[in-house]
């Protein structure tokens, strides 16, 4: 674990910690890791734990993006949400605090780093944050992985037109299924590039599905080879 923190730069954005891995290659390329309820903390090292495997493996071991992956503190979460409320009314929900906050940093690392292209995926607290910053600011977003979270349906259309990707448990306990499979439903209405994938025989780690592959993430972000 220590190996894979220390290819991370250990930062702060105002009073959020954040990480961020740098590629040694030139890239316009970012991909922004926001975690689960688990990796709330200050340490700005829980944060990291679930991605640890081998599909951001590939990512800094090719230096195909950039890595950045705030932390929010442990009384916190990037927005007020049920996780039980698969499906909501962004209208009825603020934007929170610490979205704000990544929202800004967002904006700072595509400066600094001349970004083109930006990547939002993240599971279960990570997974509705992830549908929601890019809902609430499609221009910034070229895809979305959401990773058994929940969705926002009546404001997909504002991302119809990125490369979206939906993931879930078929028996996930904590946040139900519904709203993925509602949300794949709709985009395939609007004729979104959208792909579902229900993990069978899986319950809140959807994303050990995903992030144990080494190739998936690559695959999101660039043409499969």
């Amino acid at each position: 674990m220590n190996n894979f923190i220390n290819q991370f730069k250990d930062l702060s954005y105002k009073y959020m910690r954040y990480r961020i891995f740098v590629p040694k290659n030139e890239c316009d390329t970012l991909i922004v890791h926001l975690h689960g309820s688990g990796g709330r903390g200050n340490d700005n090292i829980k944060n990291l734990e679930h991605i640890n495997q081998a599909g951001f493996h590939t990512l800094i071991n090719e230096n195909l993006a950039y890595i950045l992956v705030p932390q929010v503190p442990e009384t916190h979460r990037f927005f007020d949400i049920l996780w039980t409320q698969t499906i909501y009314n962004q209208d009825s929900v603020k934007i929170g605090e610490y979205l704000n906050l990544t929202y800004e940093l967002l904006l700072e690392t595509i400066k600094t780093y001349n970004i083109k292209h930006v990547i939002v995926e993240g599971f279960s607290m990570g997974g509705y944050a992830a549908i929601e910053i890019a809902t609430r600011f499609p221009d910034f977003f070229e895809g979305v992985f959401v990773i058994c979270g929940g969705f926002p349906i009546s404001k997909l259309e504002k991302v119809k037109n990125k490369k979206i990707a939906i993931v879930h448990g078929d028996s996930d306990p904590i946040v139900p299924k519904n709203g993925s499979i509602k949300a794949y439903e709709t985009l395939k209405k609007l004729d979104a590039n959208v792909k579902l994938t229900i993990v069978e025989n899986c319950a809140h780690n959807a994303w050990d599905y995903i992030y144990s592959d080494p190739l998936i993430l690559k695959k999101f972000i660039k043409k499969p080879v």
